[in-house]
């Protein structure tokens, strides 16, 4: 199926069908082999962990839902 199919299909049908697609990645014995670069950014993302630089998901939220609102409002 090409991507101007999936772009045809109704929502719900691409939602399923990525749903179907993450799935069968996940069976995959290589789906945990990274690159390089990702290996680096997960690194990263630990290293804000570990340090306390992270924000709770209500305040995440809040501030993506406030980005969301002002591009909007542009």
């Amino acid at each position: 199926m090409s991507v101007t199919e999936l772009i045809q299909l109704p929502l719900a049908q691409r939602l399923h069908a990525m749903e179907a697609l993450w799935a069968s990645l996940t069976q995959d014995e290589f789906a945990s082999v990274e690159t390089d670069w990702h290996a680096e950014i997960l690194a990263d993302r630990v290293k804000e962990i570990e340090s306390g630089n992270t924000l709770d998901w209500e305040t995440a939220k809040a501030q993506l839902f406030a980005m969301a609102q002002a591009r909007q409002l542009r």
